[in-house]
Formats: structure tokens, sequence, C-alpha cells
């Protein structure tokens, strides 16, 4: 996204879900009324074994995403459902902690209540305004936050702007789509021809 004569990077994620089933719920639910540590360390077991699969897939995909926004030349927002609480292996700052309030819970599904989705962003922005919405089409909440640059950041983008960077920076980036690379080069060729 170009804002002014910055650019910005959106990552929109979806990352590994526990797969936590009706069945799975009903089992814990059950044990409310029918309780006994053999049930509840049946029930522990099965559903940690079930998890630590889906863990071990997140870890790798949050890897993936912090290496894609580690090469990034621009600032970086990443959002989504990330699948995870707050001191699991994927959670780095967000705009919960930034300017929420309460729990935050994102999904709240009988008697399991998370916040797994987040707003993250580069240490430029800062944050005002998160909501979570009342609207539930999903079996999660939405969030909103506003984000702003500082005008610092910006001033200094504006300082920066030169056509010619800006194009390298795309036709170099491993990242970018290799047809929107290829335009950025071929965009570039005046400058080199000493036509522009």
């Amino acid at each position: 996204i170009v804002i002014g004569s910055d650019t910005l990077r959106v990552i929109n994620n979806h990352l590994e879900s526990n797969r936590i089933t009706s069945s799975d719920m009903k089992q814990t639910s059950e044990l409310k009324n029918d309780f006994s540590s053999e049930k509840l360390t049946g029930v522990t077991k099965y559903l940690s074994r079930k998890m630590s699969v889906a863990y071990k897939v997140r870890a790798q995909q949050a890897n993936e995403v912090a290496n894609v926004i580690s090469k990034s030349p621009y600032k970086v927002i990443s959002c989504g459902d990330y699948n995870d609480v707050p001191t699991s292996y994927t959670y780095t700052k967000d705009a919960f902690r930034e300017t929420g309030r309460g729990l935050g819970w994102t999904y709240a599904k009988s008697f399991y209540r998370f916040r797994i989705d987040y707003i993250m962003y580069d240490k430029s922005f800062h944050s005002a305004n998160y909501k979570r919405g009342n609207l539930k089409t999903s079996d999660h909440y939405p969030i909103q936050t506003d984000l702003y640059l500082s005008k610092k950041d910006i001033e200094t983008a504006d300082s920066r702007a030169d056509p010619l960077k800006f194009l390298e920076e795309i036709w170099t980036d491993p990242v970018e789509d290799m047809k929107l690379r290829m335009d950025a080069a071929k965009a570039a060729l005046p400058y080199f021809n000493g036509k522009a």
C-alpha cells in the first residue's frame, strides 16, 4: 500500500488451527456433570496430543511469516487469526496490548475463551482505539484499531522519495510477485537510458 511516498506491506495470516471439534468441546463440557480424575486425565492427554501437532505447524508458519517480515524493505502490518494465545510461540507486540482493554477474547465458544486474533505492526506505528466488535459471523469476533505513523517517519520517507530507488526496491525484492518485479524493472529503464 502506498501512502504519500511511503510504502507499507500488509500481511494477513490464518495460522494452523487447533482443530478443536464439537465432539472435543462436548467431552470437556461433560466433565462438569460427570467428573472423575480418570476422565479429566483422558481428556487432557487427548487434547494435549491434538494441540501439540498444531503448535508445531504454527511454529513453522510463524517462522515463515517472521522471515517475510524481516526481509521486507517496507514498514509492516501483520494481522489475522494466529490461533495462539499471547504467551505462545507466535506472539509478539500487538494493538490490543498498546490500546486494548479487558481480556480481549476474540474466540469464545462454550468453555473456550481466548485472544488468538491480532493486529501487529512495525515499531514506526502507533495504535489507538482498539476495539473488539460484537458482530459474530464466524467463531471469532472482529477486531479493529487505528494505526498512525509518527510525523517524523512520514517526513523521513518524503525526503527519500526517489522513483528509481523505489523501483529498485521492488525489482530486487524476492518476496514480490515476479510480474510486479518485471514491471518495476521495465519502468526503471528510462532512468538508465537518460530519458527520465
